[in-house]
């Protein structure tokens, strides 16, 4: 590339890829679905047991008359004369009524549980007292068939925090708060078994014993659509061969060089391998094998490339900031960018920390959650604001860099008067091309960080399928494209060019063009 329309083109090649791939996420099918599913209600001599016991049938409506389907008023009078620990509360995931089956394409399953309360002096006591502990056992089963018997598929003790407060409709109605996350959805009927021992207070407030304060029991759970999910892989399987095969085409080059990689062409091949293995769609196993750690391997893969891309980006700037000065003692070592390399360490040990601390564990045990006690939840805020300042921090750091290698550029532009007319014109267009990238740099830096700092994904499960346009679902495939199209551009300008029987590295990286000018500036 020799002219000023190569610029032209590759300004209209990462623009057009956001775009399109941002409305085809938008104008597609949106990410994940939300259903409620109310629990209704069973009396049992031995609940507690048949949790606890594998070996036990788990209660659906075929087998228990059950009272009603969530509105405990209707039953109220029959089972206020029954403790506790003696009512179960079961839900069949999807509803048996609706004849739906769950897919496998739903790649994963996360439920919240929301409490309802009709006495506002319930609620107001349980935070007065701070009684506000719920603690429940929880059993699920699973099964392929409509009418089949139930299989066990694991049990848990759990302990949550009610958090109330009074709607338009005087019922207080508490925050819904993690059940559990199933890291893929391999069962076409799942079956879910709740046993409240005591609800807070119920022991030592007459009124408040059994059901009396209780309104309803509601499950909210969120699963990936199918749509989505097959035009994920669609891109996914698409793009993984052309990253591949342009990231072999450039380690064939680099290896062919006879001058050893430059610092920025390591962290590019980083970059490529990591983009190339996030690429993978693994996630087509899912439909072969229940694989639960799917969810922690694709959040740990997308850790990786973000992780070398903020490197990349920190070296890229790094490696052209220098003045023509400082190029002659410039080793080009990643030593040199430790501090950088710091605050982005720092960033990514937290966040995964904090993913391996919830979803690593849900792995081997669904009901886990840090935002289920005060305790761990505050641990969890440690994490991600740490996390967080540290990446808000690199953000500052590259923005500075990124205004030094400008300084930089114009002291080096300053060295072409004393160039001859064909040199001059060459190196004119070298720094042109070398502020195209800077400002390229800085939009897929300012999206992959905006994406990042988007609200946590558990809340926006709850505003997906509402309309027909969606921002979220946009935004993740657009980010994902302009990753793509960002790396596949790098990757060509920067493989060394075939000039006859040599390969000449003419690329962005300008080792040879800064080592030149700085020559010029010492004469």
């Amino acid at each position: 590339m020799a002219n000023s329309s190569a610029l032209v083109l590759m300004t209209l090649f990462v623009a057009t890829t956001a775009i399109v791939f941002f409305i085809i996420g938008a104008l597609g099918p949106t990410s994940t679905a939300v259903t409620s599913h109310e629990m209704a209600m069973c009396v049992l001599p031995d609940p507690l047991d048949r949790i606890r016991e594998g070996s036990l049938d788990l209660i659906d409506e075929d087998n228990c008359n059950a009272f009603g389907s969530g509105d405990v008023s209707r039953s109220k009078q029959h089972l206020q004369a029954y403790p506790m620990k003696n009512i179960m509360f079961y839900t069949q995931i999807p509803s048996k009524l609706s004849r739906h089956v769950m897919s496998r394409w739903f790649q994963f399953l996360i439920t919240d549980l929301g409490m309802q309360f009709s006495s506002g002096e319930y609620a107001e006591k349980v935070t007065k007292f701070n009684a506000n502990k719920l603690r429940f056992e929880i059993a699920m089963g699973y099964r392929d068939d409509h009418s089949g018997p139930w299989h066990h598929l694991t049990q848990g003790n759990v302990s949550r925090t009610l958090s109330c407060r009074p709607n338009t409709w005087g019922i207080y109605s508490c925050d819904h708060f993690p059940l559990f996350e199933l890291g893929s959805c391999h069962y076409k009927h799942y079956l879910v078994n709740i046993v409240f021992p005591s609800l807070p207070l119920g022991d030592i407030v007459d009124d408040f014993r059994g059901l009396a304060p209780l309104s309803g029991v509601i499950i909210y759970e969120v699963h990936q659509t199918v749509g989505f999910t097959k035009l994920w892989l669609t891109i996914k399987a698409a793009l993984f061969p052309v990253v591949l095969i342009m990231l072999c085409w450039l380690m064939n080059r680099l290896s062919s060089q006879t001058k050893p990689l430059a610092l920025t062409e390591k962290s590019l091949v980083v970059m490529g391998i990591s983009l190339t293995v996030y690429n993978a769609p693994v996630e087509l196993l899912s439909l072969y094998i229940d694989a639960p750690w799917l969810l922690v391997l694709n959040d740990f893969r997308q850790g990786v490339l973000v992780a070398s891309l903020f490197s990349f980006w920190i070296i890229l700037v790094g490696e052209h900031k220098r003045a023509p000065q400082e190029e002659k003692d410039h080793t080009g070592h990643i030593g040199n960018y430790w501090k950088e390399m710091g605050v982005v360490s720092l960033s990514c040990i937290f966040f995964f920390v904090y993913e391996f601390c919830e979803r690593g564990i849900q792995v081997a045990f669904p009901f886990y959650s840090l935002w289920g006690s005060a305790g761990s939840r505050t641990i969890a805020w440690l994490f991600i604001g740490i996390a967080s300042v540290s990446s808000l921090l690199y953000a500052f750091i590259l923005f500075t860099m990124i205004i030094g290698a400008y300084n930089s550029l114009l002291q080096k532009h300053k060295t072409l008067v004393h160039m001859s007319l064909p040199a001059k014109l060459k190196f004119e267009f070298l720094f042109i091309r070398w502020k195209f990238f800077l400002c390229l740099t800085i939009f897929v830096a300012a999206m992959s960080v905006g994406f990042l700092f988007l609200p946590a994904t558990t809340l926006l499960h709850w505003q997906q399928g509402k309309g027909y346009f969606s921002y979220y679902t946009g935004l993740q495939t657009g980010n994902y494209g302009v990753w793509n199209a960002y790396v596949l551009l790098m990757i060509y300008m920067y493989a060394p060019q075939r000039k006859g029987e040599e390969l000449v590295n003419d690329g962005p990286d300008f080792e040879m063009t800064s080592k030149f000018i700085a020559k010029q500036s010492q004469e």
